[in-house]
C-alpha cells in the first residue's frame, strides 16, 4: 500500500475515533496517555496539565483524573473549587476555596489565625471548641453573618440556669457581665465593684441568695438595715429600737464582723479622753437613752459634785464645769489653775509665797471669798488716806484684787 493512501487511512481513523471518543474534543495524540500498543494508561502520562490553566499540585497530583473528570470527558471541565468540592458554605465565602483551604490539606491549618482577625477574636474554651459548635449543622456551616454576642451561641444556657434563674432576675444577655470569655469554664464571676454596693469583709464570702432572695438582683436596696433588719431589731444590747438608733448600720459595725461594734464618739460634740474612752456606755446612756445632749461634765457627775467636801463644791458655789481642776485622765487628784485665772500664784511675787489655799481663803466652804490681809498686813488708818481720791476704794480684799490683780 502506498505511503499516501496510510495517512490518509490514519486520518479517517482518527476522525471516527474522535467521533465515538469519550473525552469529548480532546484535541492531543492518544499515545499521550494510551500505551500504542494496548489501550491501556500509562503509568505515566506524558500530558502537561499546566497547559489547561490549572497546575497539578498537593493532592491533586496523586488523585485519579476520573476524580475530577467524570465520565472521562477531559474538555470545557470548570476550574473552580466547587464543581469538585461541595460548598458547604453555601457561597458565603465565595467560590475561592483556596482562601482558607490549600491543595495539600482540605483542613485549615492556619484557620485559628485567620478566626483572630475577625470580630470575634477566640479566647478561653472558644480557642478548642468545635467550629460546628458555633457555625451550627456540618452540611450546612455558616461561617457569614453568625452573632457575635453571648446570647447568639448561649441562649439555651441562658434560659435554663436556675441559679440563679436568669431570665426571672432580669439579667442582661450580655454573658461577659459574669461570665469570663477568656475563662476555661462557665463559672460566673460577677464584678460587684461596678455595682453601686462593692463587696468587702463578710459581704465577700455571703452566698448571694442571701442578700438576693428569690432571684431579685435588680433594684435592691443598698441599705444596711434592708438586710439587717432583724438584727437591728433583736438586738438588746444596747436596745436598738428603744434608743432609737438610726438604721445606718455602719455608723457602728463594719462588714468584717457584726459583732464588736464602735461607735466613732468624735462625730459628736463629746469627744472621748482619758477614762471617758474606755467607760461603758451604759454609765453615760443610761436606761438606754443614747439621745442625750451633754453640755457640761455636771449631768455625768453631779453626785461627785454635790459629795466633795474638800473642798465643799455646793458650798463654795463652784461652777459646773469640771474642766479647770479635774481631767478626764482621773478624777482624783484635782487642780486649780491659778495663773489662768489671772492671779498668779505659781508665778510671779506669789511663786512659793503660801503652802495652802487656806492662807488666802479663810473660809474653805466658799472658795469665792479671799483675803489678801493675812500676807498683805495694812492699817486702814493708813489705807484710807492714800486712797482718798481713788474711786470705790473700800478697805476689802475684793477691792484690793480689783486694782491689784497683777502682782
Amino acid at each position: 500500500m502506498r505511503t499516501g493512501a496510510i495517512v490518509s487511512l490514519m486520518a479517517m481513523v482518527q476522525v471516527a475515533m474522535a467521533q465515538v471518543s469519550p473525552h469529548g474534543e480532546l484535541k492531543i495524540p492518544c499515545e499521550t496517555c494510551h500505551e500504542t500498543d494496548s489501550w491501556r494508561m500509562k503509568t505515566e502520562p506524558t500530558f502537561k496539565h499546566e497547559t489547561t490553566g490549572f497546575l497539578l499540585t498537593g493532592q491533586h497530583k496523586v488523585i485519579k483524573c476520573a476524580s475530577c473528570h467524570r465520565d472521562l470527558k477531559f474538555s470545557d471541565t470548570r476550574m473552580t473549587c466547587t464543581s469538585c468540592h461541595t460548598d458547604v458554605h453555601r457561597s458565603e465565602l465565595g467560590t475561592n476555596c483556596l482562601g482558607c483551604h490549600t491543595a495539600e490539606s482540605w483542613r485549615v491549618p492556619d484557620m485559628m489565625q485567620r478566626h483572630q482577625q475577625t470580630r470575634f477574636p477566640l479566647a478561653g474554651r472558644h480557642l478548642t471548641a468545635q467550629c460546628q459548635s458555633c457555625h451550627d449543622n456540618a452540611s450546612q456551616q455558616h461561617y457569614v453573618g453568625t452573632p457575635t454576642t453571648c446570647i447568639g451561641c448561649h441562649r439555651r444556657e441562658f434560659e435554663t440556669t436556675s441559679n440563679p434563674e436568669h431570665s426571672a432576675a432580669g439579667f442582661s444577655t450580655d454573658c461577659s457581665q459574669c461570665h469570663l470569655l477568656t475563662a476555661l469554664t462557665w463559672d460566673a464571676s460577677f464584678d460587684h465593684s461596678l455595682t453601686a454596693f462593692p463587696l468587702t469583709g463578710a459581704h465577700v464570702a455571703a452566698p448571694c441568695v442571701v442578700c438576693h432572695p428569690g432571684n431579685r438582683f435588680t433594684s435592691l436596696p443598698a441599705e444596711c438595715v434592708a438586710c439587717h433588719r432583724i438584727e437591728y431589731q433583736q438586738t438588746s444590747n444596747p436596745n436598738h429600737v428603744a434608743a432609737t438608733f438610726p438604721t445606718t448600720c455602719q455608723t457602728c459595725h463594719t462588714t468584717s464582723t457584726w459583732r464588736g461594734a464602735t461607735y466613732d464618739h468624735s462625730v459628736t460634740r463629746f469627744q472621748l479622753t482619758g477614762t471617758h474612752a474606755t467607760t461603758p456606755c451604759q454609765s453615760c446612756h443610761t436606761n438606754g437613752n443614747y439621745q442625750l445632749v451633754f453640755n457640761d461634765c455636771y449631768q455625768c457627775h453631779e453626785a461627785e459634785f454635790q459629795l466633795s467636801a474638800n473642798p465643799n463644791h455646793t458650798v463654795a458655789n463652784f461652777p459646773h464645769d469640771c474642766r479647770p481642776c479635774h481631767s478626764t485622765s482621773a478624777w482624783r487628784p484635782s487642780t486649780f489653775n491659778h495663773d489662768q485665772r489671772n492671779f498668779r500664784i505659781y508665778t510671779g511675787r506669789h511663786r512659793r509665797t503660801w503652802t495652802a489655799c487656806s492662807d488666802c481663803h479663810l473660809n474653805t466652804a466658799n472658795f469665792t471669798t479671799f483675803t489678801c490681809l493675812n500676807c498683805h498686813e495694812h492699817h486702814q488708818s493708813a489705807m484710807d488716806p492714800a486712797h482718798a481720791n481713788v474711786r470705790g476704794y473700800s478697805y476689802a480684799s475684793s477691792a484690793c484684787y480689783n486694782c491689784h490683780r497683777g502682782v
